[in-house]
């Protein structure tokens, strides 16, 4: 299941601050209108953070996904208005979330790509990128797998676009470039042209900074989410050090964020890009020289 990062912040913001859901009564692409539940105060609400958790028409159309920081809150009306456009206008019977300005939606955002960073290195699998060609020993790397690639694999069925039948492939090295630009996969050989490549690398995730912006199926969304509650209630604690309740949920969140480390570790594959020397009976190396088996 992919997780985004409207997930994660919701999620955070649920653990650590006030959010209330509701069903609107109607809105636009400006305004979320609850006529039901908003009785709040004029300015409840502002600076706070809102999402369309559901689409009332159950298609999980826009505005669904989408949030945005809060600029004003009027009692009248129960109206939210937002300081982002939403994509389409909330409908009535959409379900959404508000939180308070405890925790703005910037440091919510920052906060999960701080627990991104602190996951260290995760693994990536790119079919798309590379296919090989007529004549060719050497080619693009995706920036990403400049760092660490573990695998390398060749497609060696091109007759059924669902059974490629991967055959891992060893014997090649990366070669280094100029900083910036792409390093090079170097083979020993040329291969059969318009095969799909495969490669496994690990690198540092990419920051996300939209709502939809996707986080790694490889990383377990308990371990960022707990993670940056602790980032999100360190700075709260900073910018407030008598408060000891927040020092405590703070010690408190990082304490669950270490057992959630270990309940769902991450697979890193090992380095494959090793010599298979003639005769040692590995059916890899003949496999890769006697190209009429592909």
């Amino acid at each position: 299941m992919t997780t985004t990062l409207f997930e994660l912040t919701y999620n955070v913001a649920r653990e650590i601050t006030t959010v209330r859901e509701g069903t609107a009564t109607g809105g636009s692409t400006t305004t979320i209108a609850d006529t039901n539940e908003r009785l709040e105060p004029d300015d409840y609400w502002n600076r706070g953070s809102a999402w369309i958790l559901y689409d009332g028409a159950g298609s999980a159309a826009a505005p669904q996904g989408e949030f945005s920081i809060i600029s004003d809150f009027a009692n009248t009306g129960g109206i939210v208005t937002l300081r982002t456009t939403l994509t389409t206008a909330v409908a009535s019977t959409d379900r959404y979330a508000l939180s308070v300005k405890k925790f703005p939606m910037d440091i919510l955002i920052q906060s999960v790509n701080r627990a991104l960073f602190d996951m260290g290195k995760v693994p990536t699998t790119d079919i798309t990128t590379i296919d090989s060609a007529t004549n060719q020993t050497e080619y693009d790397l995706p920036v990403a797998a400049n760092l660490d690639l573990r695998e390398v694999w060749l497609e060696t069925n091109t007759d059924d676009a669902n059974d490629f039948r991967w055959k891992k492939q060893y014997n090649w090295y990366v070669q280094r470039t100029a900083i910036g630009t792409a390093d090079l996969l170097v083979l020993p050989y040329q291969w059969p042209s318009d095969r799909e490549i495969k490669i496994v690398y690990v690198a540092p995730h990419a920051e996300l900074y939209t709502a939809s912006a996707k986080m790694s199926e490889s990383i377990p969304p308990e371990r960022i989410v707990y993670k940056a509650a602790y980032h999100a209630l360190k700075w709260y604690a900073m910018r407030n050090p008598n408060n000891k309740a927040a020092i405590d949920d703070m010690d408190r969140y990082e304490k669950i964020a270490a057992r959630k480390e270990m309940e769902n570790p991450v697979h890193i594959p090992p380095r494959t890009g090793r010599i298979i020397m003639p005769g040692s009976g590995g059916d890899d190396y003949e496999f890769e020289v006697n190209k009429v088996r592909l």
